[in-house]
């Protein structure tokens, strides 16, 4: 019959609380998993490829029309981009550390880049895309600047390689240009 004493054993030591770094992750998660039914992308990219190729002028725009879509901020190096808008999305890979179980995804408009890496994500100045990552530095960046009501935001995709040989993707200020005197 149970009783209402005290246990045979008493666990002693200090209880520690989730870091800010932990917290952080734990919230993205949930966000995502908050919001992982009501997803549209997928319809969204394929409907705006659909409307880009229906309405095409040229030959080159229906070529075109479909090559962008989502890119991958590792695609991105040197793209400068205006961040709108970010949601934390599931993820499924298990092939990738420290992955925290979401990746993000960014509704984001072509600033400016070098013309190889707007060529090779089909992607235009003044386009509208989705920008996808799980770069740490680069997620918590953008939700920074989200829960400080910065966004949008605009910058530029850089991809900076460590002695290692990998490659960590940031997200850096607009670089300075001159404005000529009018």
């Amino acid at each position: 019959m149970p009783t209402n004493s005290a246990p045979d054993t008493v666990k002693t030591g200090a209880v520690q609380s989730p870091t800010i770094y932990q917290r952080f992750h734990a919230t993205m998660l949930e966000r995502a998993q908050a919001t992982k039914d009501s997803g549209t992308l997928g319809q969204d990219v394929m409907e705006s490829q659909i409307s880009a190729i229906l309405s095409a002028e040229t030959e080159q725009d229906i070529w075109r029309a479909d090559m962008g879509g989502t890119v991958q901020a590792r695609d991105a190096h040197g793209l400068e981009v205006r961040i709108l808008d970010f949601r934390p999305t599931i993820s499924n890979r298990d092939d990738l550390e420290n992955t925290h179980g979401y990746y993000v995804t960014m509704s984001a408009v072509v600033l400016g880049g070098p013309s190889d890496i707007l060529q090779k994500n089909g992607l235009v100045v003044g386009q509208s895309f989705a920008l996808q990552t799980g770069a740490e530095l680069f997620v918590v960046k953008v939700a920074a600047f989200e829960a400080a009501g910065l966004l949008p935001k605009d910058g530029t995709i850089s991809a900076i390689r460590t002695q290692s040989g990998n490659d960590v993707i940031k997200f850096w200020p607009m670089p300075e240009r001159t404005v000529p005197a009018s």
